[in-house]
Parts: C-alpha cells; sequence; structure tokens
C-alpha cells in the first residue's frame, strides 16, 4: 500500500497532514504502508528524509522551492523531478505497491494516474480539504477543474472526511457519488480522566482548540458570546488553546472586550499528553467555526468523556447527539450564550462513558483501520 499527500508532517511542521498520517498508521494495522511525500523547501536544496516505524515507512523528498512568478514553473518542474526520484527510489527498495491511496487534490494525484496506465495498479482518492465548501468561493481554472474530475474518474473509490464536504463536491460537479472515510481520533491517547477533579474546580472549565485563523474558526465570535455569558454567569473560565496567524489580535480582541485574565486565558500551543490532559480536565469543549470539513478536536473532546458545543459545520448536525452537547448555527452568537448557559447548568446530565464509547466505535484508529481494508480490498477486486 502506498500514501500519497498533498499534506504530511514535515520537519518544521509536524501537525501539517497529521490527519494523513492517522490514516496510514491505521492502515498499517492490516498492511505494510509505504509513504511517498515531496515537499517544498526555502532554505535547502534536494534532501531526502527516510523513517520507519511499526509497518509504516515514510520516504520524504524535500525540493527547494523558489518565489514570485517565475518560481511557479521551476518549482513544478522541481516538484516533478522529486516525485519521479521518489518513485525510482520506492521501486528500488520496495517494489510497486499493489494500491495507491491518494490524499488531497490535485497535482497528487498525477503519479497515480500515471502508475495506473503503465502498471495497472489501481488507486482510491480521500479528500480533506475546505476550498470545495460553498462559503470558501474557490476558484479553479478550467484545467484544474477537468484534471480533478478526471482523477476522481478513474479512481476505484473517491472518499471524503465528510458528508459535507462530500456533497459539496457532488454539487460542484467535481464527483458523481462519494463514500465517508473519517478521520482517525487517537482514543489511546484521548482517553477519560481527571474526573474527580472537576468537582473541586473554583470555576467550570470550556475549553477552545484551534490554529488560531479567524476566517475559519470565529474567534472573534466565541469571545463576543463569552462576553454576554460573562454578564449572566461568572462561574466559567474559557481556556484558548493553540496559536496561528491570528492569536495576537484574539488576544487583543479578549483585552478589549475585557476578558483577559478574567474569563479568558491563553495557554499557546500544546500537543500530544499535554493537549489531552487539557481537554480531559474540560468541563466544556467548543467549536464555533463557519466552516470545518472534519473537526477532529470535537470527536477528541468525545473521546475524554467532554461535552461539546459546535456550530452547524463538518457533520455535526448528524453525528452530535442532544447527549453530546448541543449544535447552534454558524455565526449566531446569541444562539452560543444560550447554548453555553444551558450546558454549563446541566453537566452533570452527560455521560462520559457514553460520549466515549460512541467515538471509539466510529473513529478510533482500529474503527478507521476496518474501513480503509475494505476499500482497498474492493480496489484490488476491481470493484468500481
Amino acid at each position: 500500500m502506498l500514501f500519497l499527500s498533498a499534506w504530511y508532517p514535515v520537519e518544521w511542521d509536524s501537525m501539517f497532514g497529521l490527519f494523513v498520517l492517522k490514516h496510514a498508521r491505521a492502515a498499517a494495522r492490516k498492511c505494510e504502508v509505504y509513504v511517498l511525500h515531496v515537499a517544498a523547501s526555502h532554505d535547502r536544496k534536494l534532501n531526502i528524509s527516510q523513517r520507519q516505524e511499526d509497518g509504516l515507512t515514510e520516504l520524504i523528498i524535500y525540493y527547494q522551492a523558489r518565489q514570485g512568478i517565475a518560481g511557479k514553473l521551476l518549482n513544478l518542474l522541481r516538484w516533478a523531478r522529486a516525485y519521479h526520484k521518489g518513485y525510482r527510489m520506492m521501486k528500488k527498495q520496495w517494489g510497486l505497491p499493489m494500491v495507491t491511496h491518494v490524499n488531497i487534490l490535485t497535482r497528487t494525484a498525477l503519479p497515480a494516474l500515471l502508475m495506473k496506465f503503465f502498471h495497472r495498479i489501481p488507486y482510491i482518492i480521500t479528500e480533506h480539504w475546505s476550498r470545495y465548501l460553498p462559503r470558501q468561493n474557490y476558484r479553479f481554472s478550467p484545467l484544474h477543474r477537468w484534471l480533478t474530475r478526471y482523477a476522481i474518474k478513474k479512481a476505484s473509490d473517491f472518499t471524503t472526511v465528510s458528508e459535507k464536504l462530500g456533497k459539496a463536491m457532488t454539487e460542484k460537479k467535481f464527483s458523481d457519488s462519494y463514500t465517508i472515510l473519517p478521520n482517525v481520533v487517537e482514543t489511546d491517547l484521548f482517553r477519560i480522566s481527571f474526573q474527580e477533579k472537576k468537582a473541586e474546580k473554583p470555576k467550570k472549565t470550556i475549553v477552545h482548540i484551534s490554529c488560531f485563523e479567524e476566517k475559519s474558526k470565529n474567534l472573534g465570535g466565541l469571545l463576543k458570546a463569552v462576553k454576554q455569558l460573562s454578564e449572566i454567569r461568572q462561574d466559567f473560565m474559557l481556556r484558548m488553546v493553540g496559536t496561528g496567524e491570528d492569536f495576537d489580535n484574539t488576544v487583543n480582541l479578549a483585552s478589549e472586550l475585557g476578558l483577559l485574565n478574567t474569563f479568558v486565558v491563553f495557554d499557546g500551543l500544546k500537543e500530544g499528553e499535554e493537549l489531552a490532559k487539557v481537554l480531559s480536565a474540560a468541563d466544556l469543549s467548543v467549536l464555533t467555526s463557519h466552516y470545518e470539513t472534519f473537526g477532529i478536536v470535537v470527536y477528541e473532546s468525545l473521546a475524554c468523556g467532554v461535552p461539546v458545543l459546535v456550530t452547524d459545520v463538518a457533520d455535526f448536525s448528524e453525528t452530535i447527539a442532544p447527549e453530546m452537547g448541543m449544535v447552534v448555527p454558524v455565526a449566531a452568537v446569541s444562539d452560543m450564550v444560550g447554548a453555553l448557559d444551558r450546558i454549563l447548568d446541566n453537566l452533570d446530565t452527560y455521560n462520559p462513558e457514553h460520549l466515549r464509547k460512541f467515538v471509539v466505535e466510529q473513529y478510533s484508529e482500529e474503527a478507521v483501520s476496518n474501513q480503509l481494508l475494505q476499500l482497498y480490498q474492493k480496489a484490488l477486486a476491481g470493484e468500481y
């Protein structure tokens, strides 16, 4: 099994495309998995990195990228050269794959198309990118649109991480059908703990985790909701976890609203066990985005036994039942305030074990690995 992905964790960004790595690890539970990833770097010439862990072998090739209009063509040529080099190394060390799994269109599908044409190797596609959603209003060139449609048409199976993303792509006529392949939640990492400590806290803890990008995450709307909530009750604290391009602006807005270090604190970036501890110790997790394709932090919260308040993005209106939390309209501050107030008053009605059970059954590594195996077997059998 060969994974090709436009996004994948690299030396300078361990979070970039982490969801693809999690899919690869899930697949490695059932078969040998190889990853070939080509990444642009602005400070190095052609460089190769290779590592292996638990049935997963990664080959990452870095090429030096250039800025400017003229650099675009040069970068495309260097990208193709790097992929060709990676393909030759892969063929020599591992042999040809039985199935290729393409992640994030469109350019990444080209090597898979060539392998299908020359070696009859089937491939499947998984799309994660939010640019197809109506709110993004992304403009595709005619060539880009045609190539995307062609790559999907030739795939053994086309999958998206949510129903909303799949529908958006069919409405834009990129595909006629799709299969849902959810992202993986690390249920061994995100687990129920610290429950006994919640009763001891003087204030109820609300947590928000994001990449601090205002356009998608609606950080301002969340802070405005918290401001209004603070005028109703004072028994809570919002912890905002993460960093990103709008981090400073968000801190400044919290200060202007009189919330900084009174009702809102900023914890910065947290990962791994440290992030899991923050979630487990929370009473409520909130996501107030304008758009999402999956929203994994919501399911990580549920895996920790923590109820959620989310806006109606991704597939939350179908997956978040009333016993798990509440779903409110996008950008509706007054609805956020009302929902926050109601959930904080009824925290003891949410069953942590029930919340976690739902995630383990639907989104754990084992659950997703079974889906992946079925997709690969279907591709090999030519059932498409």
